[in-house]
């Protein structure tokens, strides 16, 4: 019974041993864990009202908070999609595991950063990935620090990315929609199409005004030049304004172009019935 007391005690001491030299480590690499480091920034999201994403051999984006929503700026312009906007703004609650001096940029290539990242006036540059640790090397103003290198995910985006697939904004509420064989109108609080013929009901129509502003596109993007258009069309919204529109294609994909913005939007071919023809031409069984 001795000698296995005495393999219990070799054993346990090994085990607190090992905890010790792996808490050790931990401190090591994660100084002053014993409560939450500062955030690597003082900016807040409400504060940043430009964003510049740049990365070699890419075209340089930018973004700008407007009074309308965030909108994106260059290589091209359009409404910008505020989720992935919101994605870029994760890096401002980064806590660094450690903060060193930018003496050494080269060593961990920030001399020559794989991405820039511009938040109103303050620099971000991301460097190598700690060999240790998995995290990333990121320099700011006169320091260094490590952080997930998670935080990169968000702007490492094309542009196209940036700009949004929805047709129209939040804001836009459609009251109309001029189109080559049939038009619909909301009058008074009630929906009308012409011709009469076509037989449509309020909740059709309703149903149909609802798929509009709810439409979303798998991709935007500037349109491409001399596309020419198959058919044009107008939405008119509550606030007065006229959207004109055309369609490019109907297959093998609907595109649909809005022509104040300049920006194509692709979607599958499905949504072509649904969102042009007539709501009684997407009922299946329908006379």
């Amino acid at each position: 019974m001795s000698g296995l007391r005495a393999r219990l005690a070799l054993n346990a001491a090994l085990a607190l041993l090992v905890g010790a030299l792996a808490f050790a480590a931990y401190r090591h690499l994660h100084p002053g864990a014993s409560s939450p480091p500062p955030p690597m920034l003082s900016l807040t999201a409400a504060q940043v009202t430009h964003i510049e994403i740049d990365r070699p051999g890419q075209p340089a984006i930018a973004l700008e908070r407007t009074t309308s929503g965030w909108r994106l700026v260059r290589p091209f312009a359009a409404r910008a999609d505020a989720n992935n906007v919101g994605r870029v703004l994760d890096i401002l609650a980064a806590r660094p595991s450690q903060r060193l001096t930018s003496a050494h940029l080269a060593r961990f290539d920030l001399d020559r950063p794989m991405l820039t990242l511009k938040l109103n006036h303050v620099t971000l540059r991301f460097g190598t990935l700690n060999p240790l640790t998995g995290e990333q090397y990121v320099s700011a103003g006169s320091a260094i620090y490590l952080i997930s290198p998670s935080y990169l995910a968000g702007a490492l985006k094309r542009a196209a990315d940036f700009a949004a697939k929805n047709l129209l904004s939040a804001t836009d509420v459609p009251v109309g929609f001029d189109f080559p064989h049939w038009r619909a109108s909301r009058r008074q609080g009630q929906w009308f199409a012409t011709p009469a013929g076509l037989g449509l009901d309020e909740n059709e129509l309703n149903g149909f005004a609802d798929r509009w502003r709810r439409a979303s596109a798998l991709l935007a993007q500037p349109v491409e030049a001399g596309r020419r258009a198959e058919e044009s069309f107008t939405v008119r919204l509550a606030d007065g304004r006229r959207i004109p529109m055309a369609v490019l294609a109907r297959a093998p994909e609907l595109i649909v172009l809005r022509r104040d913005e300049g920006i194509e939007y692709f979607m599958p071919r499905t949504q072509a019935a649904r969102l042009l023809d007539p709501p009684t031409a997407s009922v299946p069984g329908r006379p």
